[in-house]
């Protein structure tokens, strides 16, 4: 039986990136939030398989839906968003 050797390669830069730009702003307001039990995942796993045959796993960790929808509220309430629902 031959062994087949499979590096696993991880990309966190998407999700690190993400939490950088939301952090910025929340500092930028001058707003403390905790993200300790928000109750939901903050990220999603992507596998990229194509390099396999070659013995390389590629996995990249971006921001869940349920986390990018957070941020999209956090932003709407800051910019006050809620005056487009009024046109």
């Amino acid at each position: 039986m031959k062994s087949i050797e499979i590096k696993i390669e991880c990309d966190a830069q998407p999700i690190i990136l993400f939490t950088e730009i939301l952090n910025g702003f929340l500092q930028r307001r001058q707003t403390s939030f905790n993200f300790d039990n928000l109750g939901f995942e903050l990220t999603r796993i992507d596998c990229d398989h194509s390099a396999a045959l070659a013995g390389k796993v590629i996995v990249r960790l971006y921001p869940s839906d349920a986390f990018l929808s957070f941020a999209g509220a956090i932003f709407a309430r800051d910019f006050d968003f809620g005056a487009i629902k009024q046109v």
